[in-house]
């Protein structure tokens, strides 16, 4: 039960940082593109992907090597953190170097290059915070890092807020993000020498080159993923920004915003269930059959309607939160939307892949999905701008999808798609049929909000919530409840 009540605390810790964390980005993003307006802010967006995709190279998968090993044996705590600040400050200067370099080849303005390197600078430190942060979390108290995040947020958010207040331009901008960085690292290192390691233990680590080069072996394969990754959610919008220029590219990443902003209640999702699809794989594994099973049809309970009111309502959002200066945005903001479904699903299937010790087949999956982006931004971009980079997204999220359900056929169960979906689907094109009656009628946001409430009675009406459903969620609660009634005694006494 101790186990469980720190599962259930750690999990619950990081959603609630996240999406307190998601919030403040979200808001903070849209006062950036009101500010910047679409041309400047697509210098923003992609001077960000372009550090994003090249990012890898800073870590090469070592702080989740280095997360493991201490983890298993806490003593070595300290000779992990030695080595792997060595490594990271290597590859952190080879990044930085291959970055500049490979923009000025790619002939960016000057302003261009350097808000790359601005957000190079950033990103490093933020990688340097994040490997020492492993000694918190191998040590299960998340608590810290929950804390470090939010306040990292809420520094980005203030600092940017200052910089817009007094009229800053994109440059200010990334420099208020090179702040928080800093931030975020001072506060990491106060906490690691104050709660975890002392000095001495530090300056007594050696750092050792054959344990170095055992790390990179043992990280190549996390490297690889983290490579197609990159390529997969930041290629878009430099391809974008090369071909069609900055302001296509900022319409495009005003659009994407949408999706990255509910993104977050996905990844929640994972997080909530992943620690128990790990333990079913061992314990039980007709449980997690159907924990799969069911999480499909949760997961798509929550993404289609956000996918229904977004494109019902595309127009008003992008007027009412970016600007009209965005309203070209309107047409790839209705076709990127209905990714979710498919965002929501992916990060899931690939983590059940993790769980049942398939982790080689979800690099396969994300690679196939990279070059299939890359392949098919290459031929719309040219043709129609920043509506076929919205194409290939819809495309490549369905097919990494279909993937994932193909190789958890092979390797877990082949689930009943239709019965899963069949009535969510049915419950969701009623409440679009209903949002878009009230939107011809009205035209009020308010009429569409106060609508929403029919949402739950069409899932049982549709009989996608059931019982089973219900007694599913009530178990896990009183499991917790339980955990937590434990938990107290054991003060108590």
């Amino acid at each position: 039960m101790e186990k469980e009540y720190r599962i259930f605390k750690n999990s619950t810790l990081m959603m609630i940082s996240q999406f307190l964390s998601h919030g403040l980005l979200l808001v903070m993003i849209i006062l950036i593109a009101r500010h910047l307006g679409s041309a400047d802010f697509g210098k923003y967006s992609m001077a960000f992907a372009f550090v994003g995709i090249f990012l890898i190279l800073a870590d090469m998968g070592l702080s989740t090597i280095g997360l493991r090993g201490i983890s298993r044996d806490k003593m070595k705590g300290p000779r992990y953190l030695v080595n792997l600040l060595f490594m990271k400050g290597i590859l952190s200067l080879l990044m930085i170097i291959i970055i500049v370099l490979v923009s000025y080849l790619l002939g960016f303005s000057r302003e261009v290059r350097n808000l790359i390197f601005l957000f190079g600078l950033a990103q490093i430190i933020n990688s340097l915070a994040r490997a020492i942060q492993i000694i918190f979390n191998a040590s299960e108290k998340m608590e810290y890092t929950a804390i470090i995040s939010f306040i990292f947020n809420l520094s980005l958010f203030g600092l940017v807020g200052i910089t817009i207040a007094f009229s800053g331009d994109t440059v200010h901008i990334v420099l208020a993000y090179l702040g928080a960085s800093i931030v975020q690292f001072a506060l990491t290192l106060i906490i690691l020498l104050r709660r975890f390691i002392r000095r001495r233990e530090l300056a007594v680590s050696e750092i050792d080159l054959s344990f170095c080069r055992l790390l990179l072996k043992e990280a190549l394969p996390i490297a690889l993923f983290g490579i197609f990754v990159g390529l997969y959610f930041r290629i878009d919008t430099v391809m974008l920004s090369f071909f069609k220029g900055d302001e296509a590219a900022g319409l495009y990443s005003g659009a994407y915003k949408f999706l990255e902003g509910v993104a977050f209640i996905g990844t929640c999702y994972r997080l909530a269930i992943f620690p128990v699809l790990s333990r079913s794989f061992e314990l039980d594994p007709s449980s997690l059959r159907s924990i799969y099973e069911r999480s499909i049809k949760h997961l798509l309970i929550i993404a289609l309607p956000l996918s229904v009111i977004i494109f019902l309502l595309a127009d008003k959002l992008i007027f009412l939160l970016l600007s009209e200066e965005y309203a070209r945005a309107v047409p790839v903001l209705r076709i990127i939307i209905w990714a979710i479904s498919f965002t929501y699903l992916n990060d899931t299937l690939l983590h059940i892949l993790i769980s049942i010790n398939r982790q080689g087949f979800t690099t396969i999956t994300v690679a196939i999905g990279a070059i299939f982006n890359i392949l098919t931004n290459l031929i719309f971009i040219p043709k129609w701008g920043y509506i076929g980079a919205g194409i290939t997204t819809l495309l490549s999220e369905a097919l990494v999808t279909v993937i994932g359900f193909a190789f958890l056929a092979k390797f877990l169960v082949r689930p009943n798609i239709f019965s899963l979906i069949s009535g969510v689907v049915a419950a969701n094109i009623t409440f679009g049929v209903l949002i878009y009656s009230v939107l011809k009628v009205t035209g009020s946001l308010l009429a569409v909000l106060l609508l929403s409430i029919t949402y739950l009675p069409l899932l049982f009406i549709f009989r996608v919530i059931r019982p089973g459903d219900i007694s599913f969620f009530l178990s896990r609660i009183k499991g917790m409840r339980l955990v937590s009634e434990e938990r107290a005694a054991g003060y108590s006494s």
